[in-house]
């Protein structure tokens, strides 16, 4: 088996994203990067929610940007610690939506037969 090759540092977004969260899928590494943004982030600068612009164009500004070793270290240890609670999140989520998909069609069902 191949040896992973060495990071050279600054590295670009993608990378840094492989970086903090390995053995994980490139959607679910937006998704928790996604959350770490909006919940610590912006909950840092003001109490304001963000719009969805602002968080567009602060994620186009850090796929520009280039992380040194220290911010990218950084990232992966405060999405470490919040990984859990955002994976609770993510699965109440899908269940809601399956809970409410089921619940529909059974209503659907019970009003074309009525017993």
């Amino acid at each position: 088996m191949a040896r992973p090759k060495k990071i050279q540092w600054p590295i670009e977004f993608d990378e840094m994203l492989r970086y903090a969260m390995p053995n994980k899928r490139l959607e679910d590494r937006f998704r928790f990067y996604r959350s770490y943004f909006l919940r610590d982030y912006i909950h840092l600068q003001s109490t304001l929610k963000a719009s969805g612009e602002e968080i567009e164009l602060r994620l186009k500004q850090d796929r520009e940007k280039r992380f040194s070793e220290n911010d990218a270290h950084h990232i992966r240890l405060w999405i470490g610690m919040n990984m859990d609670a955002w994976k609770r999140e993510i699965r109440r989520e899908r269940a809601r939506k399956m809970a409410n998909g089921k619940w529909k069609r059974f209503y659907e069902k019970r009003a074309q037969n009525p017993h």
